[in-house]
């Protein structure tokens, strides 16, 4: 799973860029029209996104090449 994950990577990134435009779009829409749920949402989600590309996603790659040189 690892290995697909490391391999998906660049596909992933670019979804998540397209979804930041997206909750960028919704934060503005949000603050314009005084919706807070809105533009907390758009936040959430877009801190969310950088967690999983900064930690979880990398994280994951290592403890998959880690678990295969166990295996060797």
């Amino acid at each position: 799973m690892s290995a697909f994950l490391q391999g998906d990577m660049p596909a992933m990134l670019a979804e998540h860029r397209a979804i930041a435009q997206a909750l960028d779009r919704l934060r503005a829409a949000g603050r314009k029209e005084g919706k807070k749920e809105a533009v907390a949402f758009a936040a959430h989600l877009k801190a969310h996104a950088r967690q999983e590309e900064e930690i979880l996603y990398p994280t994951a790659i290592l403890v998959g090449r880690y678990l295969k040189l166990q295996q060797q």
